[in-house]
Order: C-alpha cells, then structure tokens, then sequence
C-alpha cells in the first residue's frame, strides 16, 4: 500500500491545495530555502494553504555545499518554523561536487546535526543518484529517512539505506509520455510515493519524534529542543491535579482533587489506550510522554487523532470514555476513503450495554468497537486490514459496525487479516 503526493516550488505558480487533496494526494513537499539567504518566492502562500487544505506538508532546503552549512540550516529553519503534524525538515542534496567527497560529507553531517539541534529530529534527506556518485563511501544514513528521486519502474537506493520513505517516481512524465496534470497545478509537477498507509504517514511527523515512537517512562524519555515540540508540550511537568483537568475538559467525567484514586487512573490508562497520535505505555502512569500527549489533546480540541476526538466514543450511559488507538487508526484510514465518519455508538459501560440489549462480550464493553452514523462499504473496510471484526447489514451489505477485537481482552477469533465477519438482519 502507498500514499501518492506531490513536491512543488514556484515553477509551479499559485497551487489549487483544496484541488489537489480532493485528487486523493495526502502529502506534498514545498520548495522553502536555497542557499544561506534565498526564499522561494511562493513557499509561504504554499505553507499556510498546504495547512489550511489538511495536506500532510514537509518543506525542503536546496544545499549549496559550497558554502557553510550551520548558517544554511539556520536559514532553513528559522523560515519553515516547523510546527507539530509537519514532515520532517528536507535536505535536498543534488549540488555541490566540486568540493571533494571528504568535505561534502562533512558539510552533510554538519547540517544534519544542526537541524537535530534546532528542530529536534534529523532531517530527511532527498538525494539519489547524486549520493551514490559523491557520497557512497558512507555506510550511515545519519539517522536520516531517504526521500529517493529515481524515475522509472524501480527505485535502487544508496548504499546507506536499506529502503526509501518516500519515492520521487516521475517528474509528470513517465517514457517520454506526459502524464495527466495534478488537478490544481498549472504546470507539471513531481509525483511522490510513501510507503505505507496515511496512518502511517502521519506516525512521521515532527510532534511523535519522526516516527520512532518513545517508550513513555522518564528513563526512556529523549529531551527534544525541537521548537515544534515546544510549542506542543511547553512545560510538561503537569501536577496531577493539572492532569485531571485536562482529563474532565477532554470529556472523562472525573473530580478535580488532586488525588489518585481508581477513576483517575483509570482515566490515565484509557487515555494512554485510545491516543492514536503515537504510541504510549498503557500504565495509568503519567510519565512525559503521556503529559505531553494530554497537552497535546488539549491544545487540538480533545483530540485523540487527527479527526475524531476522545468525546466521540464516551458511552451514552456513565458517560465514560474508552477507545482503543487500533480502533481510531482503522477509522482515520476509512475517513481517507469515504469521507467524515459520525460515530452512532462507541464505548458502552456494562448497565448501559445491557439497557440496549447488547452482547455479554460485546467488543463495545471495552472500548474496541464502534457503530458509524455512515454506512461503510465493505471493500474500504475490508481494505484497511485494521479491523477483525465486521458486522453487516444483510439488506444492502453495507458495514454498520466495526471492532478490534484482537486487541483483547476477551479476543473471540477475527485478525485483520482475517476478519469475523456477521449480518445483521
């Protein structure tokens, strides 16, 4: 599975975004800085509507390797001001031969360090043939994700990576052949491919650490000077009572007391289990990593992913919340596909699930399973491979209700693979 989008500079003239998301592309690269002082002339008109679009959006740096690097990533950096759900920063390298193999490579790795030192996170690095002429004596990557420019059928990567993230495959033309242009750019542009799916893309952006997901304990933590990250999480040395708060404006229906009984823990823990952004322990214990994810729910409306929020799934009886992050991945991953998803019904507490007449091992008694307002088409759902079980309705065979149960704790059969699949009358 892939993601198709785009990379654009001003060659490109006043981009359509709105257009070009409606086309089915996801995510686009915009040209930013070159050199130590140049800006592209369209780089903020496209930013600020990339965002407004919701395109998953990355900028990109044009090396000049013949002079210094430190004020170049300053340049870059301080002109993107990368905020959280952006790509990490670009380092476009496909110039600057002439200063020799030894030199160029530690012109690289100086920019590279400097990017991790202002934004927080490396830098992912656009080179192909370039690399493997001039710097294929390096066996590391740097810790940098590969951004391939290989037209053709097949993409061979340098030496220093075992596989691409993103696959620069044509430049509007594939044999000679112009391909149809990207609805809402006037002139051809480059076609771009990520390997995986949307929630997957997402997983890489700047706010979950370029995605490598943090184990959520303090040991573990890395301290990140990212100014993006900052922006999220600010000072997030949160008091239990801070936490609470955060928890209620959310939706859990707790006491603010400042104390940890058994409903804020539990409320801890079903926040760590349904917060898809990235990954957290699901402890009920309130390291960094979950301190900064309840500041980041927070600040975007209670979120729990990029379009649904934690309130959507709260049960119609107690009025608790408990979603799974598989559950809210698998429905941001039908919502590329379909549209906006209203959920009817989410988390179900055991009086209320018995009030409706729901099964003794209903998947809704743990947070696992929801029933959207939408009928669902099968081929999208089945598609997903997110869900492991499926209930239809037999009338128009349409998906009326959709589970994790593999996530357990009561797992009855059904893998993403292989769904349980049942008709409703």
């Amino acid at each position: 599975m892939a993601v198709e989008g785009i990379d654009v500079s001003h060659w490109q003239g006043d981009v359509d975004w709105q257009a070009v998301k409606k086309s089915g592309r996801r995510f686009a690269f915009a040209k930013a800085t070159e050199g130590r002082s140049m800006v592209d002339q369209k780089f903020e008109r496209n930013w600020k509507n990339m965002k407004e679009a919701g395109i998953i959006r990355g900028a990109y740096h044009f090396a000049k390797p013949t002079s210094a690097a430190k004020p170049q990533a300053r340049h870059f950096h301080k002109t993107v001001k990368p905020e959280p759900g952006d790509l990490p920063l670009v380092l476009d390298l496909e110039d600057g031969e002439e200063v020799g193999p030894q030199k160029l490579e530690q012109w690289v790795r100086t920019f590279v360090d400097e990017i991790k030192s202002l934004s927080g996170e490396a830098p992912i690095i656009y080179s192909g043939g370039f690399w493997k002429t001039h710097l294929n004596h390096m066996t590391d990557n740097l810790g940098c994700l590969l951004w391939l420019p290989q037209y053709g059928p097949k993409a061979e990567n340098p030496r220093a990576w075992k596989k691409w993230t993103f696959w620069q495959y044509s430049d509007g033309t594939i044999n000679a052949a112009r391909l149809r242009p990207v609805p809402g750019v006037g002139q051809s542009c480059d076609r771009n491919r990520f390997q995986g799916t949307v929630v997957q893309l997402r997983k890489f952006t700047l706010i979950n650490g370029g995605g490598t997901p943090e184990r959520d304990s303090k040991k573990k933590s890395v301290k990140r000077r990212s100014s993006a990250r900052k922006k999220v999480s600010g000072d997030v040395d949160l008091s239990l009572r801070d936490i609470q708060e955060i928890l209620k404006r959310i939706g859990w229906p707790l006491k603010v007391d400042g104390e940890m009984g058994r409903e804020t823990f539990s409320a801890i823990k079903d926040f760590q289990r349904g917060f898809a952004w990235w990954d957290l322990l699901i402890d009920g214990n309130a390291g960094i990593k979950t301190k900064e994810a309840l500041r980041y729910a927070a600040e975007n409306d209670g979120g729990c992913s990029l379009h649904f929020k934690f309130i959507e799934f709260k049960s119609k009886g107690d009025g608790w919340i408990k979603v799974h992050r598989s559950l809210v991945r698998g429905l941001e991953e039908v919502r590329d596909k379909v549209g906006p998803l209203t959920i009817l019904s989410g988390y179900r507490d055991p009086a209320y699930n018995t009030r409706v007449g729901g099964a003794t091992s209903s998947q809704h008694l743990h947070g696992n399973a929801c029933d959207p307002v939408k009928d669902l088409p099968l081929d999208v759902v089945k598609g997903a491979r997110r869900f492991s079980g499926i209930g239809i309705r037999r009338a128009d065979n349409k998906v009326r209700h959709v589970d994790v149960r593999h996530e357990g704790p009561n797992t009855t059969g059904g893998t993403p693979q292989n769904p349980t699949i049942w008709f409703y009358a």
